[in-house]
């Protein structure tokens, strides 16, 4: 187990009412455990901890403490196998992209009568009493994609994790495979789902434990076959409150760094406002060549701020003319260039109108490459982009 100091009391309690990620620090193997109101952790993990020189009957020994507190509630082991990630903790049902999507499943008990549990540094704060915790592991945990690996021909152990999946991917969709470097390491990769005992069918079962590195001891995952490839659980997004932080002033603008297509193939620059729209690569190094623009504009005596982000020159597009040229990727340029328009305080009135003519046709797309709780959350961007283009356009006319 790792070794986990006893959380400080100026720790951030987050509540748990339905649903709520956890980012973790890189870990192998993650134990929760029920801890006091202050983070004082009730059970001690430094007693599962191995020994510098351990003893057949000193393994045996650490391992009945790890069953028995399994056993009692007061620990729950989690092979978690992801350099830095997330952790889902869900009271009552799954949604239907967490049901589907799972690969490996384990079960135990959770005591957590205290009303708190830790995880790692942080606090959960949940309706106090004895839970049955289903815990299921979805790609990126390292365990579900080599469960995933055993199960698909062509899989090329030498070859780069992100083309074997996408390989994965396209064997068993009809579309694009959305993932990417950064989507993997920002996804999900545990889903813990905690049921109150008494509305909980029990299938522990006997309980057992698997060793992990003849180090540490964790729960063994029940695997599943899926008939599809399962989709990434994309992390809950923080409330963001109405501000016009994102809305950069032209004096105001970062320093922007170029870089080609070639050279930042494992980069990638988020959008706060629209992540699905930017989740492209590519898209995210356009809005960086572009804002690059604006930047060297600023450095002109004869700044226009109207100029500075034309519509589709070559200026503009650079090493980006194949975005352009490709039908599918077209309209989520024009909503791209539309999108850091505004970011610089403006909008061209012809940039604006097609990009609103771009919109239906990315929400079919949408339509046809998301699922459930992605998709609302694609469409909702959808609706703000499509609201801003229209204000700021009236705003130019």
């Amino acid at each position: 187990m790792e070794r986990s100091s006893n959380i400080r009391n100026s720790t951030r309690i987050q509540q748990l009412v339905s649903r709520v990620d956890v980012e973790l620090a890189a870990t192998d193997c993650l134990a929760i455990c029920p801890c006091q109101a202050n983070g004082v952790q009730l059970t001690d993990l430094s007693q599962f901890s191995a020994l510098e020189k351990e003893t057949t009957a000193q393994l045996r020994d650490r391992k009945a403490k790890v069953l028995e507190a399994i056993h009692r509630g007061s620990l729950l082991p989690i092979d978690v196998g992801i350099a830095a990630g997330y952790v889902r903790f869900v009271i009552m049902e799954m949604n239907e992209e967490e049901d589907s999507s799972w690969v490996g499943k384990a079960t135990s008990a959770l005591d957590a009568s205290s009303g708190f549990i830790a995880v790692q540094d942080h606090v959960l704060q949940l309706p106090a009493g004895n839970y049955q915790a289903n815990i299921f592991c979805y790609v990126p945990n390292r365990s579900a994609v080599s469960r995933l690996a055993t199960t698909v021909s062509g899989w090329e152990a030498s070859s780069n994790l992100v083309d074997n999946l996408k390989a994965y991917w396209k064997s068993t969709r009809r579309y694009k495979c959305p993932w990417t470097k950064k989507s993997l390491k920002c996804a999900t990769a545990v889903v813990v789902q905690l049921l109150p005992s008494s509305l909980a069918a029990d299938s522990r079962g006997k309980i057992v434990v698997k060793d992990y590195g003849s180090k540490q001891f964790t729960l063994p995952w029940k695997y599943r076959s899926i008939s599809k490839c399962p989709d990434l659980i994309e992390p809950i997004p923080q409330e963001v409150e109405e501000s016009s932080d994102w809305e950069w002033s032209i004096n105001e603008l970062p320093k922007v760094q170029k870089a080609s297509a070639k050279r930042s193939s494992t980069r990638t620059a988020a959008h706060p406002i629209y992540p699905i729209l930017f989740s492209e690569e590519d898209f995210g190094r356009f809005r960086d060549q572009l804002l690059g623009l604006v930047i060297a504009s600023q450095e002109s005596k004869r700044f226009e701020a109207h100029k500075v982000v034309p519509r589709l020159t070559a200026s503009t597009l650079k090493e980006f003319d194949y975005l352009a040229e490709d039908s599918v990727m077209y309209p989520q340029l024009m909503l791209v260039l539309a999108c850091v328009q505004i970011e610089c305080g403006y909008i061209e009135p012809r940039v604006a109108d097609e990009a609103l003519d771009c919109i239906p046709v990315v929400e079919r797309m949408y339509q046809l490459q998301l699922e459930g709780a992605q998709r609302k959350k694609a469409n909702r961007e959808l609706q703000k982009l499509r609201e801003d283009i229209t204000e700021f356009r009236d705003v130019e006319r």
